[in-house]
C-alpha cells in the first residue's frame, strides 16, 4: 500500500498495521474462510495464494502512483531542471524535484480524500473475487497488470502533455531568435524564463493532474471491489 508499505518504514509499524487491518477484516471474512487444512503443503499453497493476490493489488496501486513520477520526470526535463534530483520517499528512489513534489502531493491527497479506503475494500472483496479454495485466474491477472501498465504510461503522457507543447513552442521560438542573433547565447539567457513558465503552467494544471490521478487510481483499485 502506498505510504505504508515503503521499505524504509519500520518493520514494526508495517507489521502492526497489517495486524490491525487483519483484525478489522475478520468479522466480515471469518465465515468465508476455509477450515484449517490438515496437510502442511495445502496450507503453504493457500498462503502463497493470498500472497500473490496481495502482490497483485499492491502492484496495481504502485503502477498508478508511478505515473506521477514518470510525468514529473518529463515535466522536469521540459523545464530544464532534470539534473536537480532528491530522494523520493514514495518510490524509495532518486527522482527529480517535480517527480518528488507530485508523488508526495498525490499521496497526501490520496489520504485527504479518503481514497485509501478503496484498498481496504479491495482486500475485503478480493476473497469473493479470488476464493481461497479456487485456482487463480492467471490470464485475467496478467491482463489486469498489462492494462494498468498501459494506463500508467497514458496518465504520465497526459500529465506532461501541456509541458511538451510548451517546450516545443518555446524551443522553436528560441531557435528562431538564435538564428536572428547568433552572437548571443539565447538558450542560456532564456533558461530562467523556461523555469518560470514551467512553474506557472504547473500551478495552473496541478488540480487537473491530481484529479486525473485519483480518477485512474479509483478505477484501477475499483476493479477489485465488488
Amino acid at each position: 500500500m502506498p505510504g505504508v508499505g515503503e521499505a524504509f518504514i519500520s518493520a514494526r509499524i508495517r507489521i502492526a498495521f497489517a495486524a490491525l487491518v487483519t483484525f478489522a477484516l475478520v468479522p466480515w471474512l471469518g465465515p468465508a474462510m476455509p477450515v484449517l487444512p490438515e496437510n502442511a503443503m495445502v496450507m503453504v499453497g493457500q498462503i502463497l495464494h493470498e500472497i500473490l493476490i496481495g502482490i497483485l493489488i499492491g502492484t496495481v496501486a504502485r503502477l498508478i502512483v508511478s505515473a506521477l513520477e514518470i510525468g514529473g520526470m518529463i515535466i522536469s526535463t521540459q523545464m530544464g531542471i532534470s539534473a536537480a534530483v532528491m530522494f523520493n520517499p514514495v518510490m524509495a528512489t532518486q527522482g527529480s524535484l517535480i517527480s518528488v513534489f507530485l508523488s508526495l502531493a498525490g499521496l497526501k491527497i490520496l489520504f485527504l480524500t479518503n481514497t485509501h479506503h478503496l484498498f481496504f475494500y479491495a482486500l475485503r472483496d478480493s476473497y469473493a473475487l479470488f476464493p481461497p479454495q479456487e485456482v487463480l485466474p492467471i490470464d485475467a491477472i496478467t491482463n489486469s497488470v498489462v492494462q494498468t501498465v498501459s494506463a500508467s504510461f497514458r496518465i504520465a503522457v497526459q500529465i506532461s502533455a501541456p509541458f511538451l507543447v510548451l517546450g516545443v513552442v518555446f524551443f522553436v521560438g528560441l531557435g528562431l531568435l538564435s538564428r536572428l542573433m547568433p552572437a548571443i547565447q539565447i538558450f542560456f539567457i532564456a533558461l530562467p524564463l523556461q523555469i518560470i513558465l514551467g512553474l506557472v503552467l504547473l500551478g495552473l494544471s496541478f488540480s487537473a493532474i491530481m484529479m486525473l490521478f485519483l480518477q485512474q487510481l479509483s478505477e484501477s483499485i475499483g476493479n477489485f471491489v465488488s
